[in-house]
């Protein structure tokens, strides 16, 4: 099993902010609350879920939460096309800058870190 928890803090070196933002994918409000825990202050958490009780439960913190339309549960891997087209629309709509570096949490369907420097992105694949 994936220890999330470990490889976002392994992800924030303490002597210097090494993401603008953090996106996090899951439908485990725990999950999120444990992860949200280790990321340093100034550094924005956002949340994409599919279920409705977890944006509700979210709505008393912090953190923002999307409702994403498709269920994550049955995504797969598709999920990572997913996630590039969203980042796209994200950079073309100007909720985020080319320049930035995003650490993406992957806790549903399947567990993982990654890394986005949104300057190597493109729209042609």
């Amino acid at each position: 099993m994936v220890d999330l928890v470990s490889m976002v803090a392994s992800s924030f070196p303490s002597d210097r902010r090494a993401y603008d933002s953090v996106l996090m994918i899951s439908n485990s409000t725990r999950k999120i609350r444990t992860v949200a825990e280790v990321i340093p202050k100034g550094v924005e958490l956002s949340v994409l879920t599919s279920q409705s009780r977890v944006v509700e439960s979210l709505n008393e913190t912090e953190i923002e939460a999307t409702m994403i339309e498709e269920n994550l549960s049955s995504m797969g891997l598709y999920i990572l096309t997913q996630l590039h087209d969203l980042i796209l629309q994200a950079i073309g709509e100007g909720r985020i800058s080319r320049g930035e570096r995003i650490l993406v949490v992957l806790a549903e369907p399947v567990d993982g870190v990654f890394s986005i420097d949104t300057t190597m992105l493109n729209a042609n694949r």
